[in-house]
């Protein structure tokens, strides 16, 4: 791998992919966010506000975890615009990159917040979405007293 690693890649890929394998997390409201698209907490807080004040948010732990679970969920598919070839649609070829970019998350939520249950990983198979990674809570989570 690192020989094909010295033809494919550079240096500047390598720093434009940073984001990818060491991502922002963030910790809102009590619940561990991958912030992969540079949102910032500030705007991940104005859109999980938005979708609290929705009339289909009932204050119940069930839509609070679909709200965080709806930022915590990435198909490998949409991760990036330009496609090389039909390889890159393979569902082993995306496996591959779901699990090369799981343990690094991991160490990241992990180095961020230490001690957390939350964690990442391969999500069960969607055949409408395709290979996906979703960061799930631990079993401690719940509903934000502010919530209530």
């Amino acid at each position: 791998m690192p020989e094909a690693l010295m033809e494919l890649g550079s240096v500047t890929e390598a720093i434009v992919y940073r984001w990818l394998f060491w991502p922002d997390v963030l910790e809102i409201h009590g619940a561990i966010i991958v912030d992969l698209y540079g949102a910032g907490q500030e705007e991940i807080e104005r859109r999980m506000s938005a979708a609290r004040s929705s009339p289909r948010f009932d204050n119940t732990i069930e839509k609070w975890a679909r709200i965080v679970d709806s930022f915590n969920y990435f198909e490998i598919s949409t991760l990036f615009t330009r496609w090389c070839g039909p390889q890159d649609s393979r569902e082993d070829v995306q496996l591959a990159l779901a699990a090369t970019l799981v343990p690094p998350w991991r160490a990241k939520i992990e180095n961020t917040f230490p001690g957390t249950l939350a964690t990442a990983q391969i999500a069960a198979p969607d055949p409408d979405l395709g290979v996906c990674i979703e960061v799930v809570q631990g079993p401690a989570f719940q509903l934000p007293d502010d919530f209530t």
